[in-house]
């Protein structure tokens, strides 16, 4: 598991050498701040170029926005807590406004709450890898541009994320001699 995360802070590295001080400084609070402040990742993208700007703010948007559904699905569904004692931990910064986080932050059970977002998933491993999915997708539709757009070198990284967390579930699961269908809810 060292290697990959060697791996990763090379290609990191490789890929932000040639950015400005204002890029590198949104790369590094974006994919190396454990939680970085919505505040300052917003006047880091205010700091990039006009053109650049739209694609990453779509970008971390969409992340936002996926963060907040599984903070939804675990504090509510999983563990059946009131609104009012996790809505605080929401971001509002996402695509969906506080009100639609509300609604959706209504559902009595997990398949309510999948139905809401046009999943129709009643499996909790199901649902959190289908909201990745679908963010994923998002980066794909934004994957255009090369070489002359950030969002390619943001969005390659954040692919690279995924395939390394990926490898370390499967890794972890061979490991622990976990069934293949346990491996397969531990990847997203």
């Amino acid at each position: 598991m060292i290697s990959l995360k060697n791996y990763y802070l090379n290609l990191f590295f490789k890929i932000t050498k040639n950015l400005n001080k204002n890029e590198k400084h949104l790369f590094t609070l974006f994919f190396f701040e454990k939680n970085p402040n919505i505040d300052d990742l917003k006047k880091a993208v205010f700091k990039i170029s006009k053109n650049d700007k739209k694609d990453i703010e779509k970008i971390i948007k969409n992340y936002v926005d996926v963060l907040n559904l599984i903070t939804i699905l675990k504090y509510k569904i999983i563990y059946s807590l009131k609104i009012e004692k996790f809505f605080a931990y929401l971001i509002p910064y996402g695509n969906k406004s506080l009100s639609e986080l509300k609604e959706i932050a209504s559902s009595e059970n997990l398949y309510d709450f999948s139905s809401k977002l046009g999943l129709n998933v009643n499996d909790y491993s199901l649902v959190k890898k289908a909201l990745f999915d679908n963010y994923y997708d998002f980066l794909r539709q934004v994957w255009y541009g090369y070489p002359f757009k950030l969002s390619v070198p943001f969005v390659f990284l954040q692919i690279k994320q995924k395939e390394i967390k990926n490898i370390s579930s499967f890794v972890i699961g061979l490991k622990y001699s976990l069934d293949k269908q346990e491996i397969k809810k531990m990847v997203v």
